[in-house]
């Protein structure tokens, strides 16, 4: 147990930030070890634009890679708890490759509809988003106003692969949330 139980559901968040975070390090650990990604490749920060999108989207030597991987580990996760929103992997400069399959949707070229549907391959430029892929604490709960103005907990845990810090796991719930 750790001296900061937070109660209700943060403590279910945490729990499942944890246990995600320590199969996406596994995934990509193991993905390194019998050479289907080199370890450069993970830790890819070349964020190359995807022409013709907005919001902008981004590729990196790694993404193709989360989008096979990712959503069976995400998803799990996500529907570990009906309260949850989002369970999602970031890296170390809040890009996140692969959202949740409700959030991953092939953009359609409406900025309002991609905004809330289209969200993979984004590099999150706010303040909560950078202090989640960033912070190797153990947890760090914000209160997250997303870009699309809906207001969430945001509940996230580092993921370190190799010994290193890569990113993390973020959770994200509704504020009147309950267990």
């Amino acid at each position: 147990l750790s001296m900061f139980d937070l109660g209700t559901i943060h403590d279910l968040a945490k729990a499942s930030a944890k246990a995600m975070s320590k199969e996406v390090q596994a995934m990509f650990e193991t993905a390194i070890k019998n050479n289907q990604l080199p370890e450069s490749y993970v830790f890819d920060s070349n964020y190359v634009p995807i022409e013709g999108t907005d919001p902008q989207k981004y590729n990196t030597k790694y993404d193709a890679f989360c989008d096979q991987n990712l959503p069976s580990i995400q998803e799990k996760h996500l529907s570990s708890n009906g309260k949850f929103i989002y369970a999602a992997t970031t890296d170390q400069n809040a890009y996140i490759p692969t959202h949740n399959n409700v959030f991953a949707k092939p953009p359609v070229g409406d900025y309002q509809i991609d905004l809330v549907n289209s969200r993979s391959k984004r590099l999150f430029k706010d303040p909560a988003s950078l202090r989640c892929g960033a912070h190797t604490q153990e947890f760090l709960l914000q209160t997250y106003k997303r870009d699309t103005g809906e207001i969430f907990h945001d509940l996230s845990v580092p993921v370190d692969v190799n010994g290193k810090h890569w990113g993390a796991i973020r959770i994200g719930y509704k504020a009147e949330a309950s267990v």
